[in-house]
């Protein structure tokens, strides 16, 4: 069962192949781009404003091993702080946070975790809860506490969120009519 918003304190997002398809176009120039889903960042303006009213504690972060300037631009245009070129995500949060391995690990059982790829492992097996979208590794499959229908880039993050947030199909109308009075 998904941990209650309430009782989290850290919500920590992969960037390729969760909000991405997990592919890449490379123009001639050597100049990549991909594409991520902009339902995935509507639902996470849902998670900034539930934090802004108060209904929220926890923290957002985008996590990447990736090096493209690409995850900064999409983390700034969401409002997520973020991390690129983390090869090591496990330590990198760790020296972020700028705690001792004690309050880390105590802050890590209060944070779900939301990857795709072999390099989110040791974050999953860490982190109090783990998502997967239906694409991931198989190993990452097998250890996450939810797998998700959609794919990475493809309304996965979304899905999530509105899982988390306890939105259904029946209080879709309600729950977005109340966000937009409200914000």
């Amino acid at each position: 069962m998904i941990p209650n918003i309430r009782d989290i304190r850290l919500l920590i997002f992969d960037f390729d192949g969760v909000f991405t398809n997990n592919k890449v176009m490379v123009d001639e120039n050597g100049l990549e781009s991909v594409i991520c889903d902009r339902s995935d960042g509507l639902s996470i303006d849902w998670l900034n404003l539930y934090k802004q009213r108060g209904d929220i504690d926890a923290e957002f972060i985008i996590i990447s091993q990736e090096t493209n300037i690409v995850v900064a631009k999409r983390a700034i245009k969401l409002n997520i702080p973020y991390i690129h070129s983390a090869s090591n995500k496990y330590d990198i949060l760790k020296s972020h946070y700028k705690i001792s391995e004690e309050e880390y690990k105590s802050l890590l059982k209060k944070t779900i975790y939301l990857g795709n790829d072999v390099n989110d492992l040791r974050m999953m097996k860490e982190v109090g809860y783990a998502v997967a979208p239906s694409d991931a590794h198989y190993l990452v499959r097998k250890y996450a506490d939810l797998v998700l229908n959609e794919k990475g880039g493809e309304g996965f993050v979304r899905k999530f969120v509105e899982i988390l947030l306890g939105i259904t199909e029946m209080s879709h109308e309600q729950v977005i009519s109340n966000l937009l009075s409200k914000s």
